[in-house]
């Protein structure tokens, strides 16, 4: 916050408490909002942070009065909330196109375009391939054989949904690896 004289020092530190105040309700808003918008749901807690730093701007810039009900903040930071959760979806989705875009190119290519392997990266591969998860390597040569959604689901046993979200976190995790 600001000086304690600044004029809208109480006004914003009273914002602050009472939205803190209403952190489970709000927190559990955002993980309606980020799952509607096709987010991790992980990402609530930084969504709220978000959502009390705005309200903050909005309470320093003299935009919200002092005596705003509990009801009309938390409409306020519900709206905050979900214009966060949104972006946060179309980053996911931004992100799930990166990684099938990478995928798709790999299995365009041909095996004799990638050039003969070098002992040593044999070697280096085999060294890589051997610490990652073997559910993450199934799930991923699943996709780069080009099988569709629907038979990666029922090979895995789950639904569309979740076959997505673990090819994504294996992708993630295969990369985080390399």
């Amino acid at each position: 916050m600001n000086e304690p004289d600044h004029p809208h020092a109480r006004t914003r530190s009273d914002l602050a408490n009472r939205l803190i105040g209403h952190r489970g309700a709000l927190v559990a808003r955002i993980r309606r909002y980020l799952a509607g918008a096709g987010a991790p749901t992980g990402q609530a807690d930084d969504i709220f942070s978000t959502t009390v730093r705005r309200t903050d701007m909005l309470a320093a810039a003299g935009k919200i009065v002092e005596r705003l009900s509990d009801e009309s903040l938390l409409a306020l930071s519900s709206a905050i909330a979900r214009n966060a959760a949104r972006e946060a979806g179309r980053e996911a989705r931004r992100e799930r196109r990166r990684a099938d875009a990478a995928a798709e190119g790999l299995r365009a290519r041909e095996p004799d375009e990638l050039g003969p392997i070098s002992p040593q990266h044999s070697s280096m591969a085999e060294d890589f391939l051997s610490r990652v998860d073997p559910q993450n390597l199934a799930i991923i040569g699943l996709r780069l054989r080009g099988v569709d959604w629907p038979a990666t689901a029922a090979e895995l046993g789950t639904s569309v949904a979740a076959a997505q979200r673990r090819y994504y976190r294996a992708l993630k995790a295969v990369g985080a690896r390399a």
